[in-house]
């Protein structure tokens, strides 16, 4: 199995997918999965973007998986690259210094071409958020014990075709900080809901450091990432309701 989804949601939606009744659960671990994909034409403020993988192949990371170490060259000649953290579990690299043409990018869980251009790309304009609703609940798991689950869906008015995630933000000491992220389902044509939290069920797999539970009556704020990771303005503050 190998999955783009912040690393939570993708380990609770595969794991629980096992019958209730099996006793065990596969243990995956997580690693770094590229986003961007070979071929693609970056803007010059553009880069490539990691985020993490589910897998039984993964050999154990310390830290954030998606910020593995890239090796990127152009020319037979290395291309030192700027790692920035978005968010938990999602990560982009960008050349130091400004270069035109083809880079190949190794590192992540496939090597890959991408080609810079000297132009910067258009901006995603900043999410239009209708609301953000987090629902605790508790149910029966195996062995007549009991099981939390917490789940948060975040509403926009649209979601724009070059949109890959959408980050959750809360304030702390004045500044803007990551606390996860999620991603827009492009195959639905027309969905307006991002799922950007989940956890909980009888298979809950590795916790990723550094995500953070967006309860109920958490101000946050929110923006839309695009495949180079580049990301637009932040929505207006919205408040969490409790779903029920």
């Amino acid at each position: 199995m190998h999955v783009h989804r912040h690393a939570l949601a993708a380990l609770a939606i595969a794991l629980a997918a096992a019958p209730a009744a099996h006793a065990t659960c596969a243990f995956l671990e997580l690693g770094p999965s590229a986003i961007t994909r070979t071929g693609a034409k970056l803007p010059a403020d553009g880069g490539i973007l990691v985020g993490v993988g589910a897998s039984t192949s993964h050999k154990p990371v310390a830290g954030d998986p998606s910020q593995a170490k890239l090796k990127a060259t152009a020319g037979g000649k290395a291309v030192p690259m700027i790692m920035a953290s978005l968010a938990p579990g999602l990560t982009v690299y960008r050349p130091e210094h400004a270069i035109v043409g083809a880079v190949a990018v190794a590192g992540a869980d496939t090597p890959l071409t991408v080609t810079f251009a000297k132009d910067k790309g258009p901006a995603l304009a900043a999410p239009v958020v209708t609301s953000v609703v987090s629902t605790e609940s508790m149910s029966g798991g195996p062995r007549g014990g009991m099981e939390s689950s917490e789940l948060t869906v975040v509403a926009v008015k649209g979601v724009p075709d070059a949109a890959v995630a959408l980050v959750v933000y809360r304030m702390k000491d004045e500044e803007h900080v990551p606390i996860t992220y999620g991603n827009p389902a492009h195959d639905k044509a027309g969905a307006t809901t991002i799922e950007v939290y989940r956890e909980g069920g009888h298979c809950r797999g590795p916790v990723l450091e550094g995500q953070e539970f967006p309860a109920a009556d958490l101000q946050v704020t929110l923006a839309w990432v695009d495949s180079t990771g580049r990301l637009s303005p932040l929505s207006a503050p919205i408040k969490i309701t409790a779903g029920k």
